[in-house]
């Protein structure tokens, strides 16, 4: 099936280019389609192996260790656009691909604070260390089409458990 053609999500789709659309919004600002969401999911979302890992991620990503504190009010806006599209392991990457020292152990102060560092393997801050969360081959590649769905979700979720951990340590 096709839920893609659903009629409800049809429907939505055009709400959404008609009306949200010209002001600069989505489907996501838009309560009343999240209400239908959750209340009518099996019709959005077929009860699938990757629904339940996007349920999950997406449970976790209203919790705080799906937060993060930018130093620069301009990264948010960077991270979310061309060519990251909040995809972090490329942004951070890019950050890391820097010849000052100075920025370099900024940015390594501001990832151990963040709690970020599972971002990397084996806790080496740098960009050659950067995990391939998509299973495109590099943190830098991460087109939709290449992107291996199944083990994204699985890398973004365990994450956000480690990091949900860090944090569950700092409070006690």
């Amino acid at each position: 099936m096709n839920h893609f053609g659903y009629a409800a999500w049809e429907a939505w789709k055009e709400y959404e280019y008609e009306e949200l659309k010209p002001k600069n919004k989505g489907l996501k600002d838009c309560p009343a389609f999240l209400d239908e969401l959750v209340a009518d999911i099996e019709n959005y979302l077929p009860p699938t192996e990757l629904t339940l890992l996007l349920s999950e991620l997406f449970r976790l990503g209203q919790q705080r260790c799906n937060v993060m504190i930018l130093p620069y009010r301009r990264w948010n806006s960077q991270r979310g656009g061309r060519p990251y599209w909040e995809y972090l392991p490329h942004f951070l990457f890019d950050l890391l691909n820097t010849d000052s020292p100075l920025f370099l152990q900024a940015l390594q102060t501001w990832i151990k604070r963040e709690k970020l560092e599972m971002f990397f393997i084996d806790g080496k801050l740098d960009k050659d260390s950067l995990k391939d969360l998509a299973g495109t081959g590099a943190p830098w590649r991460h087109s939709p089409r290449k992107i291996n769905l199944e083990k994204l979700l699985n890398n973004y979720i365990k994450i956000l458990k480690e990091r949900a951990t860090q944090y569950d340590k700092e409070a006690s």
